[in-house]
Order: C-alpha cells, then sequence, then structure tokens
C-alpha cells in the first residue's frame, strides 16, 4: 500500500508540472508572440491548432508503444520531447520552425501525460484506482492553476525565450524522477477481468474497438466532450456579454478550475465506495445543471447564485470523463491493451470536442446571444449522462467487494 501511494505522489508531482506547463502555456505565448512577430490572430491561433492535434493524432501510436515498450519508457521520452521542443522554441525565428516546435510539444505531451499516468494507475493500484485517479487529476488541474500566474510573471520578467527555457528545464527535472520511481510492475488485478467477461486475452484490438460496450462509452465521450468543449473556451465570453467586468469574469473562470482539483479528489474518494461509473455518471449530471446555470447569470436577482452553482458544478466536475475512462476501460478489457483503446478512444472524442468551440461561436453568430450554445451543451452533457447510466455488466464500474 506505501508503494501505491509512493508512485501516486510521483506520478502527481510529475503531472503538476507537465500539465501546469503544457495546459496553460501555448495560450500564454501566443500573445507574445503576435507582438514580436506581428503575425494576425489566425496565424497564432494555427500554431495552437497544430500543437492539439499533434497530441491528439498520435494517441493511438503512443497507446501501442506503451503497449510494446511500457508506461515509464513512454512517459520519459515523451517529456524528453516536450523539454526539446521548449528547448527548440527558445532558438526558433521563423513560422515553420514554430509550428514544428509545437508538434513536438504535443506529440510529447500526448506521451507524458494522460495515456502513460492513467494506464499506470488503473493497472497498478487495485482497488485504490478511483482515489489515485481524482490524485492524479486534482495535481494536474492544480498545476495549471498555479503555473499559469508563474508564467504570467516569467513573461513579464524574463520574456517568452526566457521563460521557454526555464520550463524546458523544469520540464526535464521530471525525467530522473520517472526513472528512479516509476519502474515495470506487476499489474494489480482488475475488480473485474476480461475472463470475467468472455475475453480471451489475445483478442486483437480492433475487435474491441468494435464492441458494443467500447462503442457506447466513446459516444457518451464524445457527448461530453463536446458539452465542455462548446463551454470552455467560452466562459469568459459567456460572462462578459452578461455584464460581469473582465477581471471578474478571469476570477470565475479561474475559480471553477480549482474546484476542477477538489473535485477530481473527492469524486475520486466517493467512487471507491460506490464505483466509478455511478459517480461519473452523477458528474455528468450535475456538469449539465452547472452549465445550464449559465442562462441565469444574466438575471438581476439571481444571477450571483448562478453563478455559483456554475462554478461548483461545472467547476467540480471537468475532470470526470478523463478521471474515470480508463477505470472503466481495466474492468471490462483488463490490461493488455489498455493503452491502445485509450489512444484510441482519446483520439475520436478529441476530435468532437475540438470543433465544440466552432459550433458554439457559429450558435452565437446566428442567434447574437449564447443562450443556443448553452442549451446544446446541457443537452450533450444529458445524452452523456443517459448513456453512462445505461451501462451494464463487467466494466459498468461497480466498487470491489
Amino acid at each position: 500500500m506505501t508503494a501505491r501511494w509512493t508512485l501516486i505522489s510521483v506520478l502527481s508531482a510529475i503531472n503538476f508540472i507537465i500539465v501546469g506547463i503544457c495546459a496553460v502555456s501555448v495560450g500564454l505565448l501566443l500573445t507574445p508572440l503576435m507582438t514580436e512577430f506581428g503575425w494576425k490572430n489566425s496565424t497564432a491561433s494555427g500554431i495552437a491548432t497544430a500543437y492539439s492535434l499533434a497530441a491528439l493524432l498520435s494517441s493511438p501510436i503512443l497507446g501501442m508503444l506503451i503497449d510494446r515498450f511500457g508506461e515509464p519508457r513512454t512517459m520519459a521520452l515523451g517529456v524528453t520531447a516536450v523539454g526539446a521542443g521548449f528547448v527548440g522554441l527558445r532558438f526558433c525565428t521563423s513560422l515553420p520552425e514554430f509550428y514544428a516546435a509545437f508538434v513536438v510539444i504535443g506529440v510529447g505531451y500526448g506521451a507524458a501525460y494522460y495515456l502513460a499516468s492513467t494506464t499506470i494507475v488503473a493497472k497498478r493500484m487495485g482497488e485504490q484506482k478511483s482515489l489515485g485517479m481524482g490524485v492524479l487529476f486534482g495535481a494536474g488541474s492544480l498545476g495549471a492553476a498555479t503555473i499559469a500566474m508563474a508564467i504570467t510573471w516569467s513573461l513579464k520578467s524574463y520574456g517568452w525565450r526566457g521563460t521557454c527555457l526555464g520550463a524546458a528545464l523544469l520540464l526535464l527535472c521530471m525525467v530522473p524522477l520517472i526513472i528512479a520511481f516509476i519502474g515495470d510492475e506487476p499489474v494489480v488485478s482488475a475488480d473485474v477481468s476480461p475472463a470475467a467477461v468472455g475475453l480471451p486475452r489475445s483478442i486483437p484490438p480492433v475487435l474491441l474497438f468494435l464492441s458494443p460496450y467500447f462503442l457506447l462509452v466513446t459516444a457518451a465521450s464524445a457527448f461530453a466532450a463536446f458539452a465542455m468543449g462548446g463551454i470552455n473556451y467560452h466562459v469568459v465570453p459567456i460572462l462578459l456579454n452578461a455584464g460581469l467586468s473582465n477581471d471578474l469574469a478571469g476570477q470565475v473562470f479561474g475559480a471553477s478550475w480549482l474546484l476542477s482539483a477538489l473535485g477530481s479528489l473527492g469524486a475520486g474518494a466517493v467512487a471507491a465506495r460506490f464505483g466509478p461509473k455511478a459517480i461519473l455518471a452523477w458528474s455528468l449530471l450535475l456538469g449539465a445543471i452547472g452549465t445550464l446555470a449559465l442562462i441565469l447569470v444574466r438575471a438581476p436577482v439571481i444571477g450571483t447564485p448562478a453563478m455559483i452553482v456554475f462554478v461548483l458544478l461545472w467547476g467540480a466536475t471537468a475532470n470526470c470523463i478523463s478521471q474515470f475512462l480508463p477505470i472503466l476501460f481495466m474492468d471490462r478489457y483488463g490490461p493488455e491493451h489498455l493503452a491502445i483503446v485509450l489512444g484510441v478512444q482519446s483520439a475520436l472524442v478529441g476530435l468532437v470536442g475540438s470543433f465544440a468551440p466552432m459550433v458554439t461561436g457559429a450558435l452565437y453568430d446566428a442567434y447574437k446571444s449564447y443562450g443556443a450554445a448553452i442549451y446544446a451543451s446541457t443537452a450533450a452533457a444529458l445524452i452523456a449522462f443517459v448513456l453512462v447510466a445505461g451501462l451494464r455488466g463487467a466494466g459498468a464500474g461497480k466498487p470491489a467487494s
């Protein structure tokens, strides 16, 4: 037990740094890059898109690498790639060079963070994997909230080139931690093994992708990703449109992500008692209610309570899909093909989520209001809730007896 929580502590420290740097640095770097090089907003946004697509589309290949070479080696390689990408940014002078550096960072981030760390927790934590996943995602959210302030300060003090070099050095310090503390350990048996649901361990992964369970969970994840993506990038504009000041809108958005750290930890602890499927379903329902509360933020009397409901419910459930999916797949399919299953699923769901902000923007342009987009995201979250609540049989996320 002590060894397991030592593992979680090290993974959480690594995720605090990796997520903190990668999740916020791209957005914070775009403005100084546009200022120095005179780029249009669309040009800078193209770099961010390349970064996101690199992390997204490389997921299936990274999943195969993890299944072939193990999580520690893939994670160490990913962290090294992210560090090398930030070193490269320090010396970039042309747009193609920036694209190349951000693609390397995106692929490295995909290898270093979600696939490797979640499969480690799912395979090695046994009946404690729900709580372990909560600690892991809580650390990542806390890192994003904390390091955003550090990067903002560094950009003012050392410029974007100095900030990139500092980020690279900090990231590369994570490699020795991975080598020293995250070795290849025996898999702790899942609560429900593949044998228990009639799946031979030699089954080709492609057959898993065609199974009704995989398709149902992926559909639920896609609706949830659409719901989250349709709101996440538009929270501040929605609040500004409702009459909040720039400072208050930013504080509300920041508070929602701080709540995600506490929400991940709390959901993990409760799921250890009631099972991940039940907590995932309730999280999706609460997230839908939190999203719908945005409609009332502009109301004169109940606007402030509605804003608080949004922060509490939407923020606390923001990580629910990423947190519990690896556990559901582990319980259903076992450890052998877990990484490739997660990799393919992440790519499919991520593509859906990447279009959600554009749908929100199109709905706003059509109706001159965010109301339709809020209703669309709420409906998508409710559909995801219904699909998850309908999961049956092994792999439905029941707690260990």
